[in-house]
């Protein structure tokens, strides 16, 4: 790969540079929502900018300006002579910018600054786009996907995903850790967008944590627990974006609430810049303008109804807002996160299980046999350099009851002893117990059914049953 070489942009990607189009009518239609952006403004720390947001929202709604300030004090941690009484977690949020924003050139701009800084899986910009708009007007939507970024190792460019997000979401808050009460209380406090690094390092085992995160799916999520001396029970909300750094797999609940980015390490003529502070100027304007966008279409995103989703149950859940996104922004971009969608539904559901389902596969393809021997089977799949299987176990080649413990789940078992050729009689599997698996999870273009092998078969099956 070229280092040289600019990558293109999605709209390009996609053979639809087009001319860009005005916001359809749609997203002017109805009025904002006045407590939301009078708590954006409440984040604002120049005077002169609330000022001029406030004049804003006069206009806007019809309101005095007398009402909006006294509104607003509500909404303002008081100054004392030593600071703000209360100490905030989020940082100081900016202005909207002044003017309105086009859709498809905000996300194009947001994918551009995104591809600047990481090496992600093909349409991982389009997504992250989308995902960062998200977490602006997250609160007119059913449910919060989780963004979660994982890599198979440390150093491939999670935490870069994270320190950019830091400079883009709604109100962020970023930690390499968080207890369980710390982050439904922060949520009950700041309504903040999650940001949480290095979470595979205290999750495991660490059941209340997962239900905290589990329970902030949906818009009604909230946690109980028992409050002061008298153990009085009281609710949490649990409910705000999160964006989620992990190495290796998710826990399965958290993963099916998560759409997933999974990150490699980076290839020599993959080099990227590095984000520094010499950037966050370039994407404070460009959080500027995803408030404004936020503060223009958060109706029209409320009103949309539902839209095209090849998708069912929880995984249509999780990208519908992306969707919805998408289809309000205009031109191509619905079309483009379905299709960013499907590819990544699919690579994730090609994990390493069905791996050794398809690389098994292959071995009876290329042994011609009905049958074989569970030790064959291991010998054969370790012995290949390009898998993973001579190293699956910490270092160690997979073994057969680690292979038996694989095949489990999907309901594939040995159909019992025989020698084959060896001196004792060792565990065998029959190429029939694989064909509905086979047929269930690898891509079509298989050929699943028994070939004619070269070994023969007593009546029960197995070759050389009960010598």
């Amino acid at each position: 790969m070229n280092p040289n070489k600019q990558e293109a942009a999605p709209l390009e990607r996609d053979g639809l540079k087009e001319n860009r189009t005005e916001q359809s009518e749609d997203s002017t239609k109805g009025e904002w929502d006045l407590d939301y952006e009078l708590d954006q403004v409440a984040d604002i720390a120049s005077p002169l900018e609330r000022d001029r947001e406030l004049q804003r929202l006069k206009k806007k709604f019809g309101e005095s300006l007398d009402v909006l300030r006294r509104e607003l004090k509500h909404r303002r941690r008081p100054d004392g002579p030593e600071g703000p009484s209360t100490v905030s977690l989020v940082p100081v949020q900016p202005a909207p910018a002044s003017e309105r924003q086009e859709g498809i050139a905000l996300c194009e701009d947001l994918a551009t600054q995104i591809r600047r800084f990481l090496v992600l899986p093909r349409d991982g910009d389009i997504v992250i786009a989308a995902w960062v708009l998200f977490s602006h007007v997250y609160d007119v939507f059913s449910y919060a996907p989780y963004l979660a970024v994982t890599s198979p190792v440390k150093g491939c460019g999670k935490s870069t995903v994270l320190d950019l997000l830091d400079h883009l979401v709604r109100r962020p808050i970023k930690a390499e850790g968080f207890t369980p009460a710390a982050i439904y209380r922060v949520i009950e406090k700041e309504r903040p967008t999650l940001l949480i690094d290095e979470l595979d390092s205290y999750i495991k085992g660490n059941d209340r944590l997962r239900g905290v995160l589990n329970s902030g799916y949906k818009r009604d999520g909230q946690f109980v627990v028992c409050v002061g001396d008298d153990h009085e029970p009281k609710t949490f909300p649990t409910w705000c974006p999160k964006a989620l750094a992990v190495i290796g797999q998710l826990p399965p609940t958290i993963d099916d609430r998560s759409i997933k980015i999974r990150m490699e390490r980076q290839l020599p003529g993959e080099q990227k810049e590095g984000l520094g502070p010499s950037h966050h100027t370039e994407l404070l304007e460009l959080k500027r303008r995803c408030i404004r966008w936020a503060n223009d279409n958060r109706q029209s995103l409320a009103e949309r109804g539902e839209v095209e989703n090849p998708f069912q149950n929880r995984k249509a859940d999780r990208w519908r807002p992306l969707f919805t996104i998408g289809k309000v922004v205009g031109g191509p971009w619905l079309h483009m996160l379905i299709r960013a969608a499907e590819a990544l539904e699919n690579t994730d559901e090609r994990s390493l299980a069905v791996d050794l389902l398809s690389d098994i596969w292959e071995i009876f393809e290329t042994q011609a046999e009905t049958s074989l021997a569970s030790t064959k089977i291991v010998d054969l799949l370790t012995s290949a350099e390009d898998k993973p299987w001579g190293d699956f176990n910490k270092g160690n080649p997979i073994t057969t009851h680690g292979l038996a413990r694989q095949l489990k789940p999907f309901g594939i078992t040995t159909v019992g002893r025989a020698r084959i050729g060896l001196p004792n009689a060792v565990r065998v599997y029959s190429r029939c117990s694989f064909e509905q698996a086979w047929s269930r999870y690898l891509p079509s273009g298989h050929d699943f059914h028994e070939t004619n092998g070269t070994t023969g078969t007593d009546e029960a099956g197995l070759p050389g049953a009960g010598e």
